[in-house]
């Protein structure tokens, strides 16, 4: 199967010593590493179909984990301040590790660059749809972290059965109490994320937006941060998979019960979902690190 998309560093890097060469991304890059580098950026990224290529800039885990140095130094730090660019060329040279989930990883990699050229093309709707799946995707890796970080694979195992035999506790139940278990002595817990609602402004719809999230999106105050106002959706680290899927739902079902999300209340969906796609890819490189450390065992 030809490669759907081609990815390669933004710019030449000079000087990389042999030992750290794997850290070069290209073609030949495992996808677990090319996943990676979607979200730390400075990468050029082609379509295979449009043969358009598009330059991502952002280091999203850099707005995230304050690191400073030289770019190779900074995105090992960010998955452990432990290990060396040298280890971290290794591990991902280790074929036998790097490959390990090798159709997860590949299908993060289409899925994110999919979400990445949609949004470079204007098509945020398209972008969110990737957002959608590729959480439905992180979420199978999270109950073998789970169990590793609890040494509790028999209790992993029944929490698990509990949930997908239970409508009541949502359709990803123990994702969210995977990441309670899994984050609960980090300061993670804490993040918010916030979808800018500000830049509706010139178009005069910053304020019905806000009533639209607040009223018709997220009623209540099950996933929405105190912190919210007028000119931000603010949302706790935890609650963003379920905003996510409500946002999902409502946009699809638009007859289910309770608060319907009526084509008159967003407009237009592609404006409407612009301001939410950065902060959501932010979130999940955070899950993605975890997901990473844990492939290398070593950086866990």
């Amino acid at each position: 199967m030809s490669e759907l998309f081609t990815i390669s560093e933004k710019y030449n890097p000079a000087r990389v010593s042999e030992k750290q060469k794997p850290l070069v991304v290209n073609s030949g890059s495992p996808y677990i590493y090319k996943v990676y580098r979607l979200f730390t950026g400075n990468i050029q990224l082609t379509d295979s179909l449009s043969k358009k290529t598009f330059t991502i800039n952002d280091d999203i885990l850099s707005s995230i984990y304050k690191r400073r140095g030289p770019f190779y130094s900074k995105i090992t730090k960010y998955i452990s301040e432990e290990i060396s660019n040298v280890e971290l060329a290794k591990a991902i040279d280790d074929r036998p590790s790097s490959n390990r989930n090798y159709n997860l990883y590949l299908e993060l990699y289409c899925e994110l660059a999919s979400m990445h050229i949609a949004y470079q093309n204007g098509d945020y709707f398209k972008s969110f749809i990737h957002i959608y799946r590729v959480l439905e995707r992180i979420a199978y890796a999270f109950p073998m972290i789970y169990a590793r970080k609890t040494c509790d694979f028999s209790r992993t195992y029944s929490l698990l059965k509990s949930f997908l035999e239970s409508k009541d506790k949502g359709e990803l139940g123990f994702f969210r109490k995977a990441l309670n278990v899994i984050y609960k002595d980090d300061d993670i817990l804490k993040f918010t994320y916030e979808i800018d609602l500000t830049t509706y402004a010139k178009l005069n719809l910053q304020d019905k937006f806000f009533e639209v999230y607040t009223k018709k999106l997220f009623p209540g105050d099950t996933i929405l941060d105190p912190t919210t106002d007028n000119t931000k959706i603010v949302i706790n680290f935890i609650n963003v998979g379920d905003a996510i899927i409500t946002t999902r739902n409502k946009i699809v079902h638009s007859l289910s019960d309770g608060d319907k999300l009526l084509c008159s209340d967003f407009i237009d969906l592609n404006v409407f979902l612009k301001s939410a796609i950065k902060p959501y890819f932010a979130w999940f490189s955070v899950l993605f690190l975890e997901i990473l450390r844990d492939n290398y065992n070593g950086f866990a």
